[in-house]
């Protein structure tokens, strides 16, 4: 089954792969915990800084092609509040549609250089520029993180690729060479039973672990889909704790559900 251990880190670059470990009770499954984003330092001054920054560069492009802009003067202002939705984040794409609201009013809309909305032309226009502006920022927010999750989910399967073959190719190599090694004994009449024993033993061991490999990608793969039912069974407890004392004060008896 999957050990708790395996669902409890996040960190799988930094250790090595064990060549014998569970597939469940090791490392292995860890990268599969979504990652949380990197909590970055400040960050309503670092929102501010952005947007005020794009609406600069938006007001000093609009002021300098004021002749070219005159008829679309949000026209600047869209773009910098596009740009900020498609490569930043919500917060500073939201702030840059307000500031740019107020700095298109203040020096493209008339009376020029001036804050007091003098009529409810100029209301709409300033309605209509939030308005559209906030669909932009919407749903270039949403398309940017459509695009990361899908990036996210071919990396995770790219990496339980590249696990789930080193994890079975460990047990393989050992059923492999060591059925070689028999096959190699009896050609030569050197097969004893000691060693066919020790060889069998070792392929049943080998496949043991093969089907647990196995029986774990399962559990995960229902796990990840939400299918993971639980087989209720009758448990005496008294027979358990029997057992679980025979090993000694440091005995552990552990109860776990069993996946279909």
């Amino acid at each position: 089954m999957l050990g708790e251990e395996g669902w409890a880190a996040t960190d799988v670059e930094a250790l090595p792969l064990a060549p014998h470990a569970r597939l469940g009770e090791s490392h292995t499954m860890r990268s599969f915990i979504p990652r949380p984003d990197p909590v970055r330092p400040f960050p309503a001054l670092r929102a501010l800084g952005l947007a005020t920054g794009a609406t600069l560069v938006a007001a000093t492009v609009g002021e300098l092609g004021r002749p070219v802009f005159v008829g679309v003067p949000f026209l600047p202002f869209f773009a910098v509040v596009a740009i900020l939705a498609w490569k930043a984040e919500l917060a500073p794409a939201v702030l840059a549609v307000a500031l740019s609201a107020a700095a298109a009013r203040f020096l493209f809309l008339p009376p020029h250089y001036s804050w007091r909305v003098a009529s409810s032309a100029t209301a709409a226009q300033i309605g209509g520029f939030v308005a559209v502006g906030s669909l932009i920022t919407g749903a270039l927010i949403a398309q940017r993180v459509a695009r990361a999750e899908a990036e996210r989910a071919a990396r995770d399967r790219d990496r339980f690729l590249a696990i789930a073959a080193h994890e079975l190719g460990t047990p393989m190599t050992s059923l492999k060479g060591t059925a070689q090694h028999l096959l190699r004994a009896h050609a030569r009449g050197a097969l004893a039973d000691e060693r066919l024993g020790d060889g069998l033993e070792t392929i049943d061991k080998e496949a043991g672990r093969l089907a647990t490999l196995c029986t774990d990608l399962l559990d995960l793969a229902r796990l990840r889909g939400a299918r993971f039912p639980l087989r209720p069974e009758t448990v005496d407890f008294a027979a358990m704790v029997r057992e679980g004392g025979r090993g000694g004060p440091d005995a552990v008896v552990a109860v776990a559900p069993i996946g279909g």
